[in-house]
Order: C-alpha cells, then sequence, then structure tokens
C-alpha cells in the first residue's frame, strides 16, 4: 500500500513539473500569440480575447496549488506582502485611472502572475526550478529555429533579425538569454561537486544548450539582454566572492546585514544612475546611439506625464490610451504607442512615487531577506541575480506586466525566502 501511494505521489509531481513547463513556456508569450495569430483574421479583437483567456487559464491552476499549501505568515510580513501590496496599489489605481477597463485587465493579470510566481517559490526548490526554468524555455526556441529554417512569415524581420514566433525581437532575445543564464546556473552546480565523477552526457547537454541559446540570441541582435547578463554575471560574481570569504571566516553574519548588503544595495542603485548619466557611452558599446529606436524620445515624454501626476499617476497601463495623456506637447509623435519601452516609466505613470517606494521596498527587503539563502545554499547566486537581470532588462522594455515570465520569475526572486532547499551541500 505504501509502495502505491509513493507511486502516485511521484507521478502526481511529475505532472505538476510537467504542467510548471507548460506554464512558463506559455507566459513566454511567443508560443500563445502565435497559436491564436490567425484569429486576427476574424478581428482583432477576438484574437486579444483568445490571448487573455489562455494566459489566464493556464495560471489558475498554479493558484489552486498555491491556496492548497498556503503561504506563511512571516512571510506574508515581509517582501512578499510588500510585492502584494505594490500589486493591489496597481489594482487599486482603477478607482482614478482615465481608462479605468484597461487598468481593471492589466492590474488583474499582473496580481495573477505575481501570486503564480510566488507559487514557483513556494512548490519548488532552487534546483528544482533551475531544471524547469531550462527546459521550459526549450520548445519556444526550437519552434523559433524551425520558423526561421523554414523561413516562415516574420520569422525574420525586415532588418534581418531573427525573431521566430516571437514577433520581436527583444520577445525572442529575454527567452535565449534566460535559457544561457539557467543552464550556466546548473553547470554550476555539476561543476561544483567536488569529490565526484562529473556527469559527461549532463555536461555536454548543458553545454548544449548554452551555446544554442547564445547563437538565437546573438542572431537577434537585441541588446537589451546582453546588458542586464551583464548586469547578472557581475551580482553572480559579487555574492560568489562574499560566499568564500564567509566560508574563510573573513566576513560574519552581522558584517553581512549591516555594511556588505547595504553596500551592494547602494553600489547596485550607484551603477545604474551611472549607466542612465552614461546612457550614450554604454550604448557605443553595442553599435546604439542614444536615441535608438526613438526611446529616449518615448521616456521623456513618459516622464514629463509623470510630473503631470506624480504621487498616484493616472492608473497602470491606462495613461497612453487615455486623451489627456495624449493631447501634450508632440502627442502627434506617439499615436501608435502604447506603453513606454521602459518597466520603471510605466510604473511610474501607473502607480507615482508611492507605487515606486512599494516595489523598491519590495526589492531591498527580499534581497534582505534571503542573505542567509543566498551565502549557504549551492547556486543560489541565482536568487539575487535574476532579480537583478529583470531589473537591468525592465529600463529598455515594459517587462513588470502580468502575463510574462520575466515578471513571474522575479516575483519568484523577491519571494525566495519560501524555497525549500533541496540542493547540494555547498561547495562553490
Amino acid at each position: 500500500m505504501q509502495i502505491t501511494t509513493d507511486r502516485i505521489n511521484t507521478l502526481l509531481r511529475w505532472c505538476e513539473y510537467t504542467y510548471v513547463v507548460v506554464l512558463l513556456f506559455a507566459l513566454t508569450q511567443g508560443p500563445v500569440l502565435s497559436l491564436w495569430f490567425a484569429s486576427s483574421t476574424q478581428g482583432p479583437t477576438n484574437a486579444v480575447s483568445a490571448q487573455l483567456f489562455t494566459f489566464i487559464a493556464v495560471q489558475i491552476p498554479a493558484l489552486i496549488f498555491l491556496g492548497y499549501r498556503g503561504v506563511p505568515r512571516s512571510s506574508l510580513i515581509g517582501p512578499v506582502g510588500l510585492l502584494g501590496l505594490f500589486c493591489g496599489w496597481m489594482w487599486l489605481s482603477t478607482v482614478w485611472a482615465t481608462f479605468g477597463q484597461h487598468t481593471i485587465v492589466e492590474a488583474t493579470t499582473l496580481c495573477l502572475t505575481f501570486l503564480t510566481g510566488v507559487y514557483l517559490a513556494r512548490s519548488f526548490s532552487l534546483l528544482e526550478q533551475l531544471i524547469l526554468v531550462v527546459v521550459a524555455m526549450q520548445p519556444g526556441l526550437l519552434w523559433s529555429r524551425y520558423a526561421i529554417a523554414n523561413d516562415w512569415s516574420n520569422s525574420v524581420d525586415q532588418n534581418g533579425n531573427w525573431v521566430g514566433i516571437y514577433f520581436n525581437r527583444n520577445s525572442l532575445a529575454p527567452v535565449a538569454m534566460v535559457s544561457c543564464l539557467a543552464a550556466s546556473a546548473l553547470l554550476w552546480i555539476v561543476v561544483m561537486r567536488r569529490g565526484k565523477k562529473l556527469p559527461i552526457t549532463l555536461l555536454v547537454i548543458l553545454i548544449d544548450v548554452v551555446l544554442f541559446g547564445a547563437v538565437m540570441l546573438f542572431q537577434s541582435r537585441s541588446n537589451t539582454s546582453i546588458g542586464g547578463a551583464v548586469v547578472f554575471a557581475a551580482v553572480w560574481a559579487f555574492w560568489t566572492v562574499v560566499r568564500s570569504l564567509i566560508r574563510r571566516n573573513r566576513i560574519d553574519e552581522n558584517a553581512l546585514s549591516r555594511f556588505v548588503f547595504p553596500s551592494f544595495i547602494l553600489g547596485a542603485g550607484l551603477l545604474t544612475w551611472a549607466t542612465v548619466r552614461l546612457q550614450s557611452v554604454v550604448l557605443s558599446f553595442f553599435g546604439e546611439t542614444i536615441d535608438f529606436n526613438g526611446r529616449s524620445a518615448i521616456w521623456h515624454y513618459s516622464w514629463t506625464g509623470f510630473l503631470e501626476r506624480p504621487l498616484i499617476g493616472w492608473g497602470w497601463m491606462s495613461a497612453w490610451r487615455t486623451p489627456p495623456f495624449m493631447h501634450r506637447d508632440l502627442w502627434w509623435s506617439f499615436v501608435n504607442t502604447g506603453w513606454s519601452h521602459s518597466g520603471y516609466m510605466d510604473l511610474l505613470l501607473g502607480g507615482g512615487i508611492f507605487a515606486s517606494m512599494l516595489f523598491i521596498g519590495a526589492v531591498v527587503w527580499g534581497g534582505f531577506r534571503q542573505l542567509s539563502f543566498t551565502t549557504k545554499a549551492t547556486a543560489s547566486q541565482w536568487t539575487p541575480a535574476i532579480m537583478f537581470f529583470v531589473l537591468a532588462t525592465a529600463t529598455q522594455e515594459s517587462f513588470f506586466v502580468g502575463n510574462h515570465f520575466l515578471w513571474l520569475l522575479f516575483a519568484a526572486a523577491v519571494a525566495g525566502d519560501l524555497q525549500r532547499v533541496n540542493s547540494p551541500q555547498d561547495q562553490s
């Protein structure tokens, strides 16, 4: 009887693994958009409704699992609760939004995907999360490569950049980059298993995944994800050094919380500020100018709009779809624009200063809460590194949105203290 119960539990666990792979695959958005692309011939409203329904439907099981397992009260009174308040504030912004009908949908999906991220953190260890992320990224990349090889319509844009099934190079690139980063983290775990024979087959598979993702990324010619990867590597390196110093008793827990972490936050803030101030120099390394894709003009227009309603904003993702915002100076230059091409500008426009303070608080508190985890579990550098990868890429694209896998991964990283540590002994 016990054997039968164990087999059933194992089968159910594998079914849940399969569900999460499908979930992450769908939230890369390209597969769902491609699935319902043909519906656009029947009218754009039908296609958008079908896409929205699909995104919501695929996340509902995660809410059921999360409701069954629950979230510890100690975690709710912390970064998880604070990020939840941020999402709740955006949902509340429907009250004063200039286009509440749009805001209620966008804010609801923002909350939904946040809870899905909490489910991921609550239900799976770090090692399980990494494996699931790597596996989930592959179908979209393989499908895209097949589409490109067979010259499918819109699989390559007019400039020769690979797009695949993602309709935009900046949508393909994050999928490829996250695949590379997660596979690299798994490689780190394998290599750091000192005293044990390296599994050659696994090494070959992981290296192949990294190289395949790198090729897809390079051919997309998207610089946003490359910049995010630089930040990811810097954060990973920082915490690797800290872990080494802790093992050698050069840093104690008191110094870690009082000096190391504040220095990390301060350094990250200064680096971000310097990058923005020296944007033209940074972009020159990637062959771009400060007016690339006209985003600097969009950001300026967004900033001036924020200054008109700085405290509570215009309502989540509402500003660009409302006449008062679009009837300001130079509005005619942005008639086909639906967002700010910057998660931070959309955040300021959507919820104002209050939302920004909640968001910053969740990031800082989330990092502080998981200091012990970050410095002990093997490859736990992933948690702060992927958090700052999303923060970095969001400077160029609106990734703080519902129904997107990067927002899910960000929420899971903020809720890092919910992870059940099942990884190998710390040897890195």
